[in-house]
């Protein structure tokens, strides 16, 4: 059923949040107020752009990697919040699947599989930050009160950070994958960003000027 009105939609979302019920230790919705996609009121939009300043910031954050402490001491402060089904976790791949690959080919956990669990790690760690924004608005929304902006300030910035460090490690992923087929010797150019001038393409002509002196 289609919500019809705000004050409906509160009521329902209120009853979802009260009739969670309890199932082997975890909570769980008792009907179906969250399985269905919410509705977006707004119209189709036409391209656009943020301010300047924070397309700045995006810019700057987006293809950028988070060095390893920090992103330590990101998911200490945020970790992937207790989720039912464990839906937060990365899959582990089945010890029966592990077994009946094994015996035809090498161990699935190493290679390909290693490097993917490691970029789905990096993704699902937005969950933290996603989440606790998505409470604060929430917990405003129900309770008609406002949202501490700093607080919500300091979150939009961590999901941006957290989200350029996981597309920066898929650009390099795809960049070493292309320059393996090509030369060995120019996969150390993988992990290179190329800044502005890379104008939406994966290398770039600093890359291309690079590729050229490798060879």
């Amino acid at each position: 059923m289609l919500v019809h009105n705000e004050a409906q939609q509160k009521g329902n979302i209120r009853r979802g949040i009260q009739g969670l019920q309890t199932q082997n230790g975890q909570c769980r919705p008792a009907g179906r107020q969250y399985a269905r996609f919410p509705l977006i009121k707004h119209p189709p939009s036409p391209e656009w752009a943020p301010s300047l300043h924070i397309t700045d910031y995006i810019a700057f954050w987006l293809r950028r990697q988070i060095p390893k402490e920090v992103r330590s001491r990101v998911r200490s402060e945020c970790p992937r919040p207790s989720l039912s089904d464990k839906v937060a976790m990365n899959p582990e791949l089945d010890a029966k699947v592990v077994v009946f690959i094994s015996k035809n080919s090498k161990d699935p956990r190493k290679g390909l599989d290693k490097g993917l669990k490691s970029w789905q790690d990096w993704l699902l760690n937005l969950i933290g930050p996603l989440t606790k924004t998505f409470e604060m608005a929430e917990e405003a929304y129900l309770n008609e009160t406002s949202v501490d902006p700093k607080e919500l300030h300091q979150w939009a910035q961590t999901t941006l950070s957290l989200l350029g460090n996981a597309n920066t490690a898929l650009s390099n992923e795809r960049r070493k994958h292309i320059l393996h087929n090509i030369d060995l010797k120019l996969i150390a150019l993988a992990s290179k960003e190329g800044g502005p001038s890379r104008q939406g393409h994966l290398f770039g002509d600093y890359f291309s000027k690079d590729m050229a002196r490798g060879f």
